[in-house]
């Protein structure tokens, strides 16, 4: 998914919040959440509890990163208001009650922000959550060795961690095939919801003999800096870095070297291929080939039309949309300008679709003023990556799924006309992750046990053994 730093706007709206609350209802328990993030969710739980003094202590629990019990520095409950903020996390959430079960408000993680409702949970189903969180599937025969590498000489002073994986019996022929993450924060293996889709590519891909590079992204696990204050520019230097590192390892020859990205790893990849002529291939996942705006919007319309909203509610939303799009784009005006005429707009729209308190719309317009006026954001919104795909003179392969709601399948169309010598498939029935889907919307990427579909393993390794009798 494209957007690593925008507030879907709508996804807030689409909750349909009310301020009939009641003080005589408590907070203290455990309250479970679904962050949405750019590639899919992350699940995380707040345990609350009021001390006897009548102070709130509160513990946050990451299931799917495998962490928990980790104390938050300020928590603060008032009526049917909650605060959290854990400095050491940069995070911060306020939220207030719907009803006795759920909680509405916005998360906060460095510059990232979105819409995050809490539903209180009970012990049963927390231990039967707990209990089934991996659906990765990886041999246990393992005819490879892993072996952790820190990149050295990046321009920017930043060491990216990483992890190569060797197969026992090496062959000439066979490339070191280096792994690009989609947008936000990832992993070496892209961990999300139990799923562990890089490690499931190294695992398979060695198994046919390919030496492979996965990475953490700056700023997550063993990599340095800090990813929320990285544009996508960064990012690509970030990839050449650990290009140009990869190459110089005895174990890699140099001159086969092939990039495979998922999501905006795919555009960062085809990025570094077209100012390398020396890559040896470029692989695209659910790779963006239609304009950046253009991407986000569709994706927005998709997860839209699954709310069954009204046609005048979508169009709205959408209008609202492309005109803080118009003014972000436009180069002539100024943050400060910028951020005024966000809020006040959004403010404005929110009073048109709905019932919210002032606080309410002023949290929104807030949130979507600030993430808009990022320089990232700014940066983002202009990207075509059109001109970047003609200019990739090596083989091609792309892989897209047809229920894919977040980079829709029509960049799979748009992939061929670009380079019609690329070799592109779209899998039928498979969503962002390459699943198996039921609609393709990330809230389903946790409850699929597949993580990556055998038929598009299986297609890969066909069509790279292709490549290799060229």
């Amino acid at each position: 998914m494209l957007m690593k730093k925008i507030i879907l706007l709508f996804a807030f709206l689409l909750s349909g919040m009310s301020s009939l609350f009641s003080q005589a209802i408590s907070m203290e328990g455990s309250w479970n959440g679904l962050l949405a993030l750019p590639v899919g969710s992350l699940r995380i739980v707040f345990h609350l509890k009021q001390l006897p003094g009548g102070e709130w202590d509160c513990r946050l629990d990451s299931p799917d990163q495998g962490v928990s019990d980790i104390p938050v520095s300020e928590v603060e409950v008032q009526g049917d208001s909650l605060h959290i903020v854990a400095k050491g996390l940069a995070l911060e959430y306020r939220g207030v009650l719907r009803d006795r079960d759920c909680i509405e408000g916005s998360f906060v993680q460095g510059g990232f922000s979105t819409r995050l409702e809490l539903n209180r949970r009970d012990a049963q189903e927390e231990g039967k959550e707990k209990a089934d969180v991996s659906h990765t599937e990886v041999s246990g025969d393992e005819p490879y060795s892993s072996q952790e590498y820190f990149t050295t000489d990046h321009p920017q002073g930043i060491s990216l961690a990483g992890t190569l994986t060797i197969p026992n019996t090496v062959l000439k022929d066979r490339p070191t095939i280096i792994l690009i993450t989609g947008s936000g924060p990832q992993n070496r293996d892209e961990e999300i919801l139990g799923h562990k889709p890089f490690a499931v590519l190294a695992d398979i891909l060695a198994h046919h003999g390919y030496t492979i590079f996965r990475y953490d992204d700056r700023g997550v696990g063993k990599s340095t800096g800090k990813y929320y204050e990285a544009s996508v520019e960064d990012l690509i230097v970030d990839a050449k870095s650990v290009l140009n590192y990869v190459r110089s390892l005895d174990a890699v020859n140099p001159e086969n070297v092939m990039l495979l990205g998922h999501s905006e790893g795919a555009y960062i990849a085809a990025r570094l291929a077209a100012e390398d002529k020396s890559v040896a291939a470029v692989i695209s996942i659910g790779g963006p080939t239609v304009p950046f705006r253009q991407c986000i919007e569709e994706q927005i319309l998709a997860s839209l039309k699954l709310s069954n909203r009204s046609e005048e509610y979508l169009e709205k939303t959408q209008r609202l949309n492309r005109q803080i799009y118009d003014w972000v784009q436009n180069q002539t005006i100024s943050t400060d300008s910028l951020r005024i005429m966000i809020k006040n707009h959004v403010q404005e729209y929110l009073a048109d679709v709905g019932s919210f308190t002032l606080e309410q719309k002023s949290l929104v317009a807030q949130q979507l003023a600030e993430e808009s006026c990022t320089p990232w954001f700014r940066e983002f919104i202009r990207i075509d990556p059109s001109a970047t795909w003609q200019a990739v003179h090596c083989p091609v392969l792309g892989i897209y799924g047809s229920k894919d709601m977040q980079v829709l399948p029509n960049n799979a169309d748009r992939l061929r006309e670009l380079l019609p010598q690329a070799e592109v498939r779209l899998f039928d029935g498979l969503n962002h992750l390459m699943q198996p889907a039921i609609t393709g919307s990330p809230a389903e990427y946790g409850q699929i046990r597949t993580t990556i579909s055998p038929e598009v393993l299986s297609w890969l390794v066909d069509e790279l053994a292709r490549l290799l009798q060229k």
